[in-house]
């Protein structure tokens, strides 16, 4: 998936999933959200800080770098 929007709205839903039921975010929906956020896409960089802090992803050092880089 190409559109970092659908890869948003798709994260998002798994994430309200795993917290109400305490299950966990599919491997491939945390892959997708993570490649967005290597091509620094500030929406999912947002969405992977926002599950850092919950609990839900463990970023790679590498996608860390891209976070808060002012691309503008």
């Amino acid at each position: 998936m190409e559109d970092p929007a659908i890869a948003v709205e798709v994260t998002r839903h798994y994430a309200r999933i795993a917290i109400a039921t305490g299950s966990l975010i599919p491997t491939v929906i945390l892959e997708l959200l993570t490649c967005h956020v290597m091509d620094a896409d500030p929406a999912c960089t947002e969405l992977a800080e926002w599950l850092e802090a919950a609990g839900l992803l463990d970023l790679p050092p590498q996608a860390n770098n891209h976070q808060g880089a002012d691309h503008s």
